[in-house]
């Protein structure tokens, strides 16, 4: 039985017998000092392979991990549109009917119904499908979940920013860190690229803005539309401040209301005729 060496110096193989198992001597072409290896070399054959300690014929029919993959079915396809219009139809139900107590919980509500669909398919589309680990199944479910829920807070605070500072025009301007930081959510749940995590934040935008004008298209339901936030001047202001009487008998109005600062003319009082049969009350003076 004869061993395979390969010689170090001019990578020369050869068999030498085996008997020589062990020893040192010189190649037969460069004279490099090679050792015999005490063992054969095994070389495996590529018909045999050995899986769980068990030898393999054949092992080009083993069957190979099938990597799991999502397709869009039909029936998703009409779920997901079914939902599309229920929510279209509920917007334009409150376009028409207003009732502001109830609409702003439906539309948080359906600003949750929008969300969670496109965070779903959002990382189904723009997904690597080399990626090592593959959301599918309830565990894609409940990642879609929490990320439709921190969009929806991500919502609600520029919704407090169109409330409190009221910017008009320059919401649009505020849209955009909120577009960043909702960019970031795709990212950090499904491990998306930046790039195709802000396509899917830029849509979730659109789709509520569209949305909120609908349901609130009659109350400044644009994000660009400046609220109304003058308040009605009280009745008691309007009525005119009662006009006070001087010591003359003459009435003195307040023009502080009408904002004239100029005191009213006064008109002279007339003068009294006197009675020819009253007494004079100089005629006791004259008499002394």
């Amino acid at each position: 039985m004869s061993i395979h060496v390969i010689c170090p110096g001019c990578m020369t193989q050869f068999e030498v017998s085996d008997r020589f198992a062990g020893k040192k001597g010189p190649c037969p072409k460069c004279g490099h000092i090679i050792e015999i290896p005490k063992q054969n070399v095994t070389i495996v054959s590529p018909d045999e392979l050995v899986v769980d300690g068990k030898k393999v014929q054949n092992p080009d029919h083993i069957r190979p991990i099938e990597q799991k993959s999502y397709s869009f079915t039909a029936s998703a396809i009409l779920v997901n549109l079914s939902v599309l219009t229920a929510v279209l139809a509920v917007a334009l139900v409150f376009h028409f009917v207003h009732f502001l107590p109830l609409a702003i919980p439906v539309g948080v509500a359906l600003v949750l119904a929008v969300a969670y669909p496109l965070m779903k398919y959002g990382y189904m589309t723009f997904r690597d499908p080399n990626d090592l680990e593959i959301f599918l199944g309830g565990q894609l479910g409940k990642k879609s979940i929490l990320g439709a829920a921190v969009l929806l807070a991500l919502w609600l605070v520029y919704e407090l920013i169109l409330y409190y500072l009221n910017p008009g025009g320059m919401a649009l301007a505020y849209l955009v860190p909120v577009a960043l930081f909702a960019a970031f959510v795709p990212v950090v749940i499904f491990d998306m690229d930046f790039t195709d995590a802000l396509a899917v934040a830029v849509v979730f935008l659109l789709a509520v803005i569209l949305l909120r004008g609908l349901m609130f298209g009659q109350e400044n339901g644009w994000i660009w539309h400046r609220r109304d936030v003058s308040r009605p001047v009280p009745a008691a202001a309007e009525q005119p401040a009662p006009a006070a009487e001087t010591a003359d008998g003459q009435t003195e109005t307040d023009d502080s209301e009408t904002g004239d600062s100029s005191p009213a003319p006064r008109r002279a009082a007339p003068r009294r005729k006197l009675d020819s049969k009253a007494p004079d009350p100089t005629a006791g003076l004259r008499r002394r």
